[in-house]
Formats: structure tokens, sequence, C-alpha cells
């Protein structure tokens, strides 16, 4: 028989060294962590950042959880996957124009400096 996979979801709180530790001897693989609750774009661009961060920091016990794959991966290697999440549509409401440039970025059809080619849309 296999073993439970323990998944906790919506959290918000100050994430420490301590907490990520609670949560390797809790058996938890996988957490999804709030990155936006009453944020705007500008704060949880930066709340990225400081996931970003935590994960070099802390790369012994968490790492960036993409897929469900990634929750085997966390019990194998004794982490725990975190996978940020949002409690609020209200980030995505940057201008069209941004959204477009990062699909487009993503896409791999910018030119330098984000520019759209020659007479592509913004």
């Amino acid at each position: 028989m296999s073993r439970p996979m323990f998944v906790d979801a919506t959290q918000y709180c100050n994430w420490t060294r301590g907490i990520f530790e609670e949560m390797v001897a809790g058996g938890l693989c996988g957490v999804q962590a709030t990155i936006a609750y009453h944020e705007n774009f500008r704060d949880t661009v930066d709340n990225v950042v400081a996931w970003n961060w935590r994960f070099r920091q802390h790369a012994d016990l968490i790492f960036p959880g993409r897929t469900a794959d990634d929750l085997e991966r966390a019990r194998r290697t004794g982490r725990t996957a975190i996978f940020l999440g949002l409690q609020n549509p209200s980030p995505p409401a940057l201008p069209l124009a941004h959204r477009r440039a990062a699909d487009r970025h993503r896409r791999g059809d910018l030119q330098p400096h984000g520019l759209p080619e020659a007479g592509g849309e913004p």
C-alpha cells in the first residue's frame, strides 16, 4: 500500500526557515503559498522575488512546485514543493499591453527592449 501524500493549500504567513523545517518534519509534500491576497501587481511581483530568494536560501527544505510530479519528488527528496498561487484576481490587472508583451516574451516573439516586431500590436 502506498503512503498518503499530504498537501496544504492557501497558506499565507510570515515564512521562515523554522516553518519550512516544520513542514518537512510533518511530511508535507506540497504547500500552496499565497503570493497575492490583497496585494496589487507590484506587491505580487515583490512576493515572487522573495520566494525566489527563499528557494535559493532553503533549497535543502523547499523547491518550486510546478506539476503533480513534484509532489512525488518532494517525498523522494525529503523536501516540500511550494506551489505559488493567488487568492485574488487583482494582480493580473496590469494593462493589457503589458500582458500581451509578457505573452510574447513567453513565446520568444519580442524584439530587444520588449518591443514587438514592426507593425505588430503592442
